[in-house]
């Protein structure tokens, strides 16, 4: 499995996996904001992807 940090190609898969996983439909929860507010403070997010395909994302800070 391959572990890696988010890249810009990765938005639609991740923003798509946290919308299923969490299903919260809160605002404040939104996954593009999530990922648009930490890119603003710096780029630790990271990426599960066995074959290719996004399976896990996380933040760290």
């Amino acid at each position: 499995m391959l572990i890696r940090r988010y890249q810009h190609i990765d938005r639609r898969p991740l923003i798509d996996l946290w919308t299923q996983v969490f299903n919260d439909q809160q605002p404040h929860n939104s996954p593009a904001r999530m990922i648009d507010a930490k890119l603003a403070v710096d780029d630790l997010i990271f990426l599960a992807l066995p074959d290719k395909q996004v399976v896990g994302g996380c933040m760290a800070g």
